[in-house]
C-alpha cells in the first residue's frame, strides 16, 4: 500500500557552506507509472547517478510516484556503500556492494502502478524539488502530461512554446529546479491505449521538458533513451489519451458539391513555425498528385487553435498556408491553379468534423478543390 509522501527537507550533513549542498546526497527517482507508459527500470545513465552518489556518506534515493494531484512514496534505500565506519573507496567493490541497493530500487520502480486516469510529471517534478535545496531528480517517464495548462489532450502539438511555459509560470506551476541536475529517462516512451508517437511529435515533447527545465535553472537537463519495453506500467482502465496527428489528407464533407481536404498543421509544421516537417512532403506530394491529374483549381486556406494574438494567429496561418501553396508548384502544381491562398487565423472556425476537438479541427490548413 502507497502511503501518502510527507518528506522533510533532506539534511545536507556535513557539507560545508563555501562548497553549498551536494546534489550527489538526493536522488529522486519520479515515475509516473500510467496504464499508457511502459514498465519503468533503472537504465545506465541512472545506474551511473546512483553508484556515483554510493561514494558519499548519508546520500539517499526516494522513489516518488504523482498521482490525482498528490505525491505517493513508493520506498527510500540508503545509497552509500561503507566499509566499516568508512566508505568503500574502491570503486569495484563499492559496485558489487551496491548491487542490492540497484536491484531494490529497480522493485519499487516496477511495483509502482499509478491509479490515475491522467499524466501529471510536473507535479512530481515540483515535489522532488522542494524535498532538498540541492538534488538529483530523475524522471522516468513518457512526459505526456495530460492534467492541468500543460494537457497535452488539449494543447494539441501546434502550439506556441514560449507561451505555454510562460502561462505555467504565470499560474504558479512552473517547477524551481535551482541546484538541481536533471535526467529524463524514455520521453515519449508510450504504449496501451496511447497511439505511439511520430518523430515530431517526441521532438516537441522533449522541447517541452527542456523548456521547463532551462525556465527552472535547473544546473543540468539531459534526456536518455528508457529501459524499452511494452508492457504497461499499470492496469487502470479509462486513462486519458492524447491524439496523434495523421500524416494524411483528411477529406472534409463536401459543401456546394466541392471537396476538401484537411492538412493537420501538427503533421505539416514544428510548433509555432511555418517551415515544413521533411514528414509532411509526402502528404503535400500526394494532393499535388491529385490536382495536376485534373483541371480543377485550389483554394488554400490556413487555420489556427484561439491560442495568442488574433494578429499572430492570422500571420502564422498565412505563412503555412503560403508554405503549402509552395510545396505544391514544387510538387508540379502550376501556380494558375492556386486560386487564393489565405491565413485567417481563428476567424474563421473550421466544423469540427464527428467526434473531433474543436480546437484540433482549427489547426490546419485546408485545401478546397473549384471546378473550373
Amino acid at each position: 500500500m502507497l502511503a501518502a509522501l510527507v518528506v522533510p527537507v533532506l539534511g545536507l550533513g556535513a557539507c560545508s557552506s563555501q562548497e553549498g549542498p551536494d546534489p550527489r546526497k538526493a536522488v529522486f527517482l519520479v515515475t509516473t507509472a500510467t496504464a499508457n507508459e511502459p514498465a519503468q527500470m533503472l537504465v545506465k545513465e541512472a545506474e551511473e547517478v546512483l553508484l556515483t552518489s554510493a561514494g558519499v556518506r548519508e546520500a539517499r534515493a526516494v522513489v516518488l510516484l504523482p498521482q490525482e494531484g498528490q505525491i505517493d512514496q513508493v520506498g527510500t534505500a540508503d545509497l552509500a556503500v561503507m566499509r566499516g565506519q568508512d566508505i568503500e573507496q574502491d570503486r569495484t567493490r563499492r559496485q558489487s556492494g551496491f548491487a542490492p541497493t540497484l536491484d531494490a530500487l529497480n522493485q519499487m520502480l516496477t511495483s509502482a502502478q499509478s491509479s490515475a486516469r491522467d499524466l501529471d510529471l510536473l507535479t512530481g517534478l515540483d515535489a522532488a524539488a522542494r524535498k532538498a535545496p540541492a538534488s538529483t531528480i530523475v524522471a522516468l517517464s513518457s512526459g505526456l502530461q495530460t492534467r492541468g495548462l500543460a494537457d497535452f489532450a488539449g494543447l494539441g502539438w501546434d502550439f506556441s512554446l514560449p507561451e505555454v511555459l510562460d502561462r505555467l509560470a504565470d499560474a504558479g506551476f512552473q517547477p524551481d529546479l535551482t541546484g538541481k541536475d536533471m535526467i529524463f529517462v524514455g520521453v515519449g516512451d508510450v504504449t496501451g491505449a496511447q497511439e505511439p508517437l511520430p518523430a515530431p511529435m517526441r521532438t516537441t515533447l522533449e522541447d517541452f521538458w527542456r523548456g521547463v527545465c532551462e525556465r527552472g535553472h535547473a544546473t543540468s537537463c539531459r534526456f536518455v533513451s528508457g529501459a524499452g519495453g511494452s508492457t504497461p506500467a499499470a492496469d487502470t482502465t479509462g486513462v486519458k489519451t492524447v491524439p496523434v496527428p495523421r500524416f494524411e489528407l483528411q477529406p472534409r464533407p463536401a459543401v456546394n458539391g466541392q471537396v476538401s481536404w484537411s492538412l493537420d498543421s501538427s503533421a505539416l509544421f514544428a510548433p509555432d513555425s511555418a517551415v515544413l516537417l521533411p514528414e509532411a512532403q509526402k502528404v503535400i506530394a500526394q494532393a499535388a498528385r491529385q490536382l495536376t491529374a485534373s483541371a480543377s483549381s485550389v483554394e488554400i486556406v490556413g487555420h489556427t487553435a484561439r491560442f495568442g494574438s488574433p494578429e499572430g494567429a492570422r500571420q502564422l496561418s498565412l505563412e503555412r498556408a503560403r508554405a503549402v501553396a509552395e510545396e505544391l508548384v514544387r510538387n508540379g502544381v502550376s501556380n494558375s491553379k492556386l486560386v487564393s491562398v489565405r491565413g485567417v487565423g481563428f476567424d474563421e472556425p473550421v466544423t469540427p468534423a464527428p467526434g473531433q476537438d474543436e480546437a484540433a479541427a482549427n489547426r490546419s490548413v485546408v485545401l478546397t478543390v473549384v471546378s473550373n
